[in-house]
């Protein structure tokens, strides 16, 4: 019988003891080098679960499995919520469809490495297990974060454990999404499928009941039956449909096929060589735009000096002069990737879409994403924050405008933030303001765009004397309110 064994914290004494355990039937055993008497839990419950295999269930509800060939529990045993270990050992080969399915208060099984088997929902429904775990030398199954997969290349997912909760990325090995895969998970919230997926089996994310979204890439070419969306209802016995359930996926894609043909919310997908995917949820826009065609620029303000181009150097110039205000030399220390976002019509012109768009950025090689921005550059040459979150290395925002959009971990000028007469961006307009608009006028400072936008007070499209009076006026309290922005 191989041993699997749980190293916990020990008394200091303990540690002072050279262990070694060895393979087959042997082992050591702490307690009983001081001849501390070991109490087995009473045997509560012994059966058949296989041509050649035989269980035991013990008051502390450890499963023992012995024998030989294939194993199969019993449904009132899985059903009965006793179980809550399970101990597999050497020479049984196989764990059979629906092995353990319904074991509810299972949380710790260890595969050894002598099957080579296993079933199709063979842990489905097992809501209080959070990780599989596989004895290294299994020549055919492994496991990855306690998700178990077909082979060591982690190619085929075969089962998440019920019990995982929040996100779960795929790794991007995989290219098989097995029957029942996910089922049952009902508190994994968000799951990402990587481009590498090209099937997803029935059943495979049946009763994900928190899972209200997904997004399935182009390169998925069948999806099963009840992959998606579904869920069973105890009441009337029958399969019901999650509510608002939502499939993001590409024009005339397994997907649309499979949200079509379920009468599921589909919002299409376009998608660049970047990676970059926004979702048009107006589907009319989506179906009349050829290409989403993507510019991308990544500069280091340090470069300018060696850059040619006069739009990358007007890039730079604006971004330092919007953290100009935050220390001296701020602008030295920023890097940015740049997009210039473009939507194509059918006959490749430039249009905008109808509606609010989702655009998802894969965050930029050594970009922290705790600190991460996304601004748009305005046509007045200020910059607006998109307030992007970011979710397993990808930046998400909403807008309804396709512009250039930097990447920075700087913090720039939010257009929406600045008060109109603050050109020095202390965050108050008073004198000094008014006495740099003046230098200003009499062509003794230069302004940048965003302080020519807040110079401009009284909105006449010019920055003068008027401007640096209406401010002087405001500071002495002769009048209540700036005009203008």
């Amino acid at each position: 019988m191989r041993k699997h064994m749980l190293l916990k914290k020990t008394s200091a004494f303990l540690l002072a003891v050279s262990l070694t355990v060895y393979g087959g039937t042997g082992g050591l055993n702490l307690r009983n080098m001081w001849n501390v008497p070991v109490e087995a839990a009473e045997i509560i419950q012994t059966g058949s679960c296989g041509e050649s295999a035989t269980y035991t269930l013990d008051g502390d509800g450890v499963l023992t499995i012995t024998g030989t060939g294939g194993v199969a529990l019993d449904v009132d045993l899985r059903m009965s919520d006793l179980i809550k270990k399970t101990v597999i050992e050497d020479k049984i080969t196989s764990i059979g469809y629906d092995a353990f399915y319904g074991c509810s208060s299972l949380t710790d099984i260890v595969i050894p490495d002598s099957v080579t088997s296993i079933g199709d929902s063979a842990f489905s429904g097992c809501s209080s297990l959070t990780d599989i775990q596989v004895d290294v030398s299994n020549p055919r199954f492994t496991s990855h974060n306690g998700v178990l997969f077909f082979n060591h290349d982690k190619t085929t997912l075969i089962c998440c454990p019920a019990g995982k909760s929040g996100s779960y990325s795929i790794p991007d090995s995989v290219t098989s999404i097995g029957n029942g895969a996910f089922w049952g998970c009902s508190s994994l919230t968000d799951i990402v499928i990587p481009d590498s997926v090209t099937f997803i089996g029935y059943s495979a994310f049946y009763g994900c009941n928190s899972l209200a979204i997904i997004e399935i890439p182009n390169t998925v070419k069948k999806i099963g039956f009840l992959a998606f969306g579904y869920a069973y209802d105890v009441e009337t016995g029958t399969d019901i449909k999650i509510p608002n359930f939502t499939i993001y996926g590409f024009l005339d894609s397994e997907a649309e096929r499979y949200a079509n043909t379920n009468d599921f919310n589909f919002v299409p997908l376009l998608t660049t060589t970047e990676g970059i995917t926004a979702a048009l949820e107006d589907e009319e826009t989506a179906k009349t735009a050829s290409a989403l065609t993507l510019t991308l620029t990544t500069k280091e303000i340090t470069d300018t000096a060696t850059d040619t181009s006069v739009d990358y150097r007007l890039l730079d110039e604006l971004i330092e002069n919007t953290v100009k205000t935050l220390t001296p030399d701020a602008a030295a220390d920023v890097t940015y990737k740049a997009y210039d976002i473009v939507l194509l019509d059918a006959d490749g012109h430039q249009t905008q879409p109808q509606g609010s768009i989702s655009v998802r950025i894969p965050l930029p090689s050594g970009f922290k994403a705790d600190t991460c921005h996304i601004y748009r550059l305005e046509e007045d040459n200020t910059f607006t924050d998109m307030k992007a979150t970011c979710s397993n290395n990808v930046l998400t925002f909403r807008t309804n405008h396709f512009s250039i959009y930097v990447i920075t971990e700087q913090t720039l000028a939010d257009a929406s933030a600045l008060i109109s007469g603050d050109v020095n961006g202390d965050g108050e307009v008073d004198i000094a303001d008014a006495l740099l608009i003046s230098r200003y006028d009499a062509k003794l400072t230069e302004f940048d765009a965003t302080q020519l936008a807040y110079a401009d007070v009284n909105d006449d499209n010019e920055v003068n004397i008027a401007d640096a009076l209406l401010i002087s006026r405001y500071d002495a309290k002769l009048i209540d309110s700036l005009s203008g922005k």
